[in-house]
């Protein structure tokens, strides 16, 4: 869950540690530089190995907060007041959104210890694409000179293999490493390294996200490249900085997704929460991914794995059982009778004055809403309804 934690009239409490590791996003401005009370509350921030800090300055003001000492002595920060001055609203907001993604990737899922500067942490991102002055290639280069002004440096094209190299070793080693971002156009899918690509992306378990550059027409869609998150885009020979951003944050969101869902797959096996000899997917599994973990048991032996939820539908996965595989979802496993077969109304209430209470953002409710209503119809439930939808 996110926490916010603000206060119109008293000092919040300090956010408590509940995960492994805790992100806590410092927002500073003159507006908190001029109150003694938020003056102390940051410096007195206590800092662990599973809390990090990060500063955001909304102003150059917020700064100073940075000079005091404590807590966030010393501490660089993101300078929201410096983003695209000359952009619109939505560009830049998406620029704020990019960059705060990718500080939730470096410190929730980069082990912090070993890099021996924060670059080191940086996202490392593959851009895959059909060559000679095709679209992607436009499309790559733009993206190239936006990384380069950012603290993104972490990013791997064919073009920048060194002399004397090889090139298929080279390749394939940065994309062991890699969030691979395919830039799908009109000859990708019949590029022989394309394919190659994603691929090796897939054998090796790496996040991917497909971005949809097509002009007129794609002879064969590259089965392999299919189940990953798709961003489209209208294909122009001078990219826009919007569509850019519009890429590379769904970029950081799907690696972020793909992480996460690894890891907290593996910490339900150690509480037992689901099965512990399940073998943990980031997606819904695929036929060579599955090809690729049978060859490993006996003809006889179930292969058991499970993804993240949402289950996706029998008809997609009747191949499964000829391939002796269980699926699961941590709510959901093949062969469940629990079916309630209940007819069930839900009523959830506004927040009122408890939000500062609990710091949770109303946005919360119609999610944790969406998610009651997927796992009671899963189990053959039916949702009634008893509200007035009218627009008035």
């Amino acid at each position: 869950p996110t926490f916010f934690y603000s206060s119109l009239s008293e000092i919040p409490s300090y956010p408590i540690s509940l995960a492994q590791r805790n992100i806590v996003f410092i927002c500073m401005s003159e507006n908190t530089l001029t109150d003694e009370r938020w003056i102390d509350f940051y410096k007195n921030f206590s800092v662990d190995q599973s809390l990090s800090l990060i500063p955001v300055a909304f102003d150059i003001n917020g700064l100073k907060h940075c000079n005091h000492q404590g807590a966030l002595l010393k501490r660089n920060a993101l300078r929201l007041y410096e983003f695209g001055l000359a952009d619109d609203d939505q560009t830049r907001e998406l620029e704020s959104i990019l960059k705060l993604l990718h500080e939730l990737y470096r410190f929730g899922f980069v082990d912090t210890e070993s890099p021996s500067v924060g670059s080191d942490t940086s996202i490392h991102l593959f851009l895959s694409h059909a060559k000679k002055g095709e679209m992607g290639e436009i499309y790559a280069k733009a993206i190239k000179h936006y990384i380069d002004t950012t603290n993104m440096k972490n990013f791997f094209d064919a073009s920048e293999i060194s002399v004397g190299y090889q090139f298929d070793t080279e390749i394939i080693s940065h994309i062991h490493k890699s969030t691979l971002i395919a830039i799908t156009t009109d000859a990708y899918s019949s590029r022989y390294w394309c394919q190659r690509e994603i691929l090796e992306a897939k054998k090796n378990n790496r996040p991917i996200i497909s971005v949809n550059c097509l002009q007129v027409y794609e002879d064969r869609i590259f089965p392999p490249a299919a189940n990953v998150p798709c961003v489209h885009i209208a294909p122009t020979d001078q990219p826009t900085k919007f569509e850019i951003l519009n890429i590379l944050v769904a970029a950081l969101t799907g690696t972020i997704r793909f992480n996460f869902s690894i890891s907290l797959l593996e910490y339900y096996k150690q509480q037992l929460w689901i099965d512990s000899t399940a073998i943990a997917l980031a997606r819904p599994p695929e036929i060579q991914q599955i090809v690729s973990l049978r060859s490993t048991l006996n003809e006889s032996e179930i292969l058991k794995i499970c993804y993240p939820e949402p289950p996706i539908y029998a008809e997609e996965m009747d191949w499964l059982e000829f391939l002796k595989v269980k699926p699961s979802t941590p709510l959901w496993a093949v062969g469940d009778s629990n079916t309630q077969n209940k007819k069930i109304g839900i009523s959830i209430s506004e927040y009122g004055e408890d939000f500062e209470n609990i710091h949770i953002h109303e946005d919360e409710l119609k999610r944790f809403s969406q998610e009651l209503v997927r796992h009671l119809l899963v189990r053959g439930n039916t949702i009634i309804f008893g509200g007035d939808l009218r627009k008035d």
